[in-house]
């Protein structure tokens, strides 16, 4: 499988922060988007390129880290004329690292596979330590095939 080139973290908080500078730091071209302008920025000094909304993220990415507190906040960010959904190219891989419903990941998933779209449950443990640390754990379901093609994302050293 060829690798992914451009990835997308959405959520810069202490453990989305962390990872995207981490996949910075391993070479790939990490797109980023926050709502507070603060860490997006801080990234972008690094290398990162700032996104101005999750739409212009989506369609820059084929693998997109969804990394904010709660169920809410990734239906906000995946639904609606600005969403993920609504904008993520085609056959691009979202990966939800947030602690949520499984019956909330299997919804997700019916409606990314509508749009061309793969989803998978990505939760990760370890916290903001783990996270600096690049120590983290991850915890995934979904296809196999999405899981090889999101392992070398996974593997941030």
């Amino acid at each position: 499988m060829p690798k992914l080139k451009n990835l997308g973290c959405i959520g810069l908080g202490n453990i989305g922060k962390p990872c995207a500078r981490r996949l910075l730091r391993d070479g790939h071209c990490v797109h980023v988007f926050d709502l507070l302008p603060g860490p997006a920025e801080e990234l972008a000094a690094q290398g990162a390129s700032g996104c101005a909304s999750v739409a212009d993220l989506a369609r820059r990415c084929e693998h997109i880290g969804i990394c904010v507190r709660d169920e809410a906040q990734v239906e906000s960010l995946v639904y609606g004329d600005e969403g993920v959904f609504a904008h993520a190219i085609k056959g691009a891989l979202v990966a939800i690292h947030s602690t949520v419903a499984p019956a909330a990941i299997l919804r997700w998933a019916a409606d990314a596979a509508k749009q061309g779209i793969r989803l998978i449950d990505a939760g990760i443990s370890g916290g903001a330590q783990g996270a600096e640390a690049g120590t983290l754990v991850y915890m995934v379901g979904g296809e196999a095939a999405d899981f090889s093609r999101a392992e070398p994302v996974f593997r941030t050293s």
